[in-house]
């Protein structure tokens, strides 16, 4: 589930639902009007015979509580109905273009889904996430990879829409990630093992400045060791600033256990950014994996690594305890709000065998 407020109070909730796995999901949208206490009924915003909806997330309109959209991925392979530039592709083919539904009546009803981006045969899109800018624009933050011969890649994206989303501007890139596709994501340093979460990444914008921040994780210039990217725009997500490393974990430490993934990131009342991510600093030779969460926070000329201070939030907890589900596995995403000045995370912990995964909230003035 992903949930986003409206500016009267009007929750949404949007979800990836089942009716039998493996053969028919849909993206399903319902709203609360009384902060979660009750729901209305649930609104199938698409639906989809082939199990290829993914990573859904919705945003309502902070400046207008009639609207509210929706986004999603969708995999195909070979490539069928409503691709009519990838007939005749051969059956290992595949696409993954971004969809878009919106509502401009409070969530009564839903748009049509249409593509908001296709990027081709052999290429597609995941993780994306809406940001309304102060004036109205929509930006679409994203992974977008092809694995084309000559065009391969993975790059963080961005795509803005000037008319709450009818039409889009063509994606400008971020930053590449990986290009080579060497990143498998985060592993146990003990024992090879995956650690699923980091691959994707987060947006954020500031409600009065208008500035726009991303983060994800990569395993540069080391490879096999992730870190924590930072990049922002101050000119409506037309042109990024150069990433910059922000996780303070220690370089002092065995390369393994300097990793760091699934970063979040929130912007405060007064403008200052933070960061929440985990790392594996404090592991040792002997059994488990001891993993932190970490809180880093800028409040000026956050493009200046120095700029970033640490704080602790939670752990060490032992990750080997999580459930595994391609790695071990506390989440794609964690959460976060801002109250006032304060960063409040939402995040999972294993706690021990028989309980793998907790979820757990902090404040941090």
């Amino acid at each position: 589930p992903w949930l986003s407020f409206a500016p009267n109070g009007d929750l949404y909730s949007i979800s990836l639902t089942f009716d039998v796995f493996d053969t028919h999901n849909a993206i399903i949208v319902s709203k609360s009007t009384n902060g979660g206490e009750t729901w209305g009924a649930p609104i199938e915003v698409t639906a989809d015979d082939t199990n290829g909806l993914d990573k859904q997330s919705i945003t309502a309109d902070p400046l207008d509580s009639r609207f509210a959209y929706a986004v999603w991925d969708r995999f195909l392979s070979p490539p069928g109905r409503g691709h009519s530039d990838h007939k005749g592709k051969k059956a290992d083919a595949f696409v993954q273009p971004t969809f878009f539904s919106r509502t401009n009546d409070g969530g009564l009803s839903w748009s049509r889904p249409h593509l908001l981006y296709d990027p081709g045969v052999n290429s597609g899109t995941i993780g994306s996430i809406i940001n309304v800018l102060p004036n109205g624009d929509l930006v679409d933050g994203l992974i977008t990879f092809s694995e084309r011969p000559k065009k391969a890649g993975t790059e963080v994206s961005v795509i803005r829409s000037s008319d709450r989303g009818r039409t889009w501007k063509k994606p400008v890139v971020v930053s590449p990630v990986d290009p080579d596709f060497s990143n498998t994501g985060p592993t146990d340093p003990d024992n090879g093992q995956p650690i699923r979460g980091g691959e994707l990444p987060d947006f954020a914008v500031d409600r009065a400045s208008g500035a726009l921040y991303t983060v994800w994780e990569d395993d540069v210039p080391i490879a096999g060791v992730g870190s924590i990217f930072f990049s922002q725009s101050t000119d409506g997500a037309r042109n990024w600033s150069a990433p910059v490393k922000i996780n303070r974990t220690p370089t002092t430490i065995p390369p393994g256990n300097q990793t760091a993934f699934t970063p979040t990131v929130k912007v405060a009342a007064n403008g200052g950014v933070g960061v929440t991510y985990y790392d594996l600093r404090n592991n040792t030779p002997a059994p488990g994996l001891p993993t932190d969460a970490w809180l880093v926070r800028c409040n000026g000329a956050c493009t200046n690594p120095a700029n970033w201070a640490e704080t602790h939030v939670a752990g060490p907890f032992d990750e080997e305890q999580a459930p595994i589900a391609i790695g071990y596995f506390l989440g794609d995403y964690e959460g976060m709000v801002t109250i006032g000045n304060t960063f409040a995370p939402f995040f999972v912990q294993a706690v021990g065998a028989g309980n793998p995964t907790d979820a757990f909230f902090a404040r941090l003035p």
